[in-house]
């Protein structure tokens, strides 16, 4: 648990707490969801484990992309969103 803190800037019981929310209050409708062409998106849980790593470490898009094989793209997108559901 301390290693996911450092990592990311918040407790798990947080990141545990905010996916629970943002999956009830239906923040993002379209993640995780298959787009036209059949292929399954990315896990609500990785694009807001990459939000937090930006926000708490600054760390870039092109970064996020080769350790979560989520496009650069996709992530930006994605926080964009966050930010304005915060």
């Amino acid at each position: 648990m301390k290693r996911f803190r450092r990592e990311f800037r918040v407790p798990y019981h947080f990141f545990e707490d905010l996916c629970a929310q943002a999956r009830a209050g239906n923040w993002f409708p379209n993640v995780g969801k298959p787009d036209a062409l059949g292929v399954q998106g990315p896990p609500l849980e990785m694009l807001i484990l990459c939000c937090l790593n930006v926000l708490g470490r600054g760390t870039v898009y092109q970064q996020l992309e080769g350790v979560s094989q989520i496009s650069e793209i996709t992530i930006r997108a994605f926080f964009i969103e966050f930010c304005k559901a915060g």
